[in-house]
């Protein structure tokens, strides 16, 4: 186990003037930090199941059963947080790249 800190602390959320949540990553090594608008990340598609059908919204609903529903739910949750941790991954590693060349951290992983 290496003795250097963790290098993604848990976030902090900045009060500021704009509607909505500032979710922040700082970086352990200066004052860098990372800025991520949760409430302003676009929601994919959910994807029902091929075999979903009607002429509107309730008679598709009522065609697939709620674990269905809910898989596709969580479906596209993950797709949205992979998009987000994808994101911050970058942000991070090409902030050490630049500002600490001499540090190579091993790959983030947000979770």
């Amino acid at each position: 186990m290496s003795n250097e800190p963790d290098l993604l602390p848990p976030p902090s959320y900045p009060r500021s003037g704009l509607p909505g949540t500032t979710v922040r990553f700082h970086c352990l090594r200066c004052e860098w930090f990372h800025d991520e608008r949760p409430d302003l990340e676009p929601t994919p598609p959910i994807r029902l199941p091929a075999h979903a059908h009607g002429a509107t919204l309730e008679q598709v609903l009522q065609s697939v059963t709620p674990d269905e529903i809910t898989s596709a739910i969580g479906a596209a949750a993950d797709e949205r947080a992979k998009a987000v941790n994808q994101r911050i991954d970058h942000a991070f590693t090409d902030h050490y790249a630049e500002a600490h060349p001499d540090f190579i951290p091993p790959v983030l992983g947000v979770s």
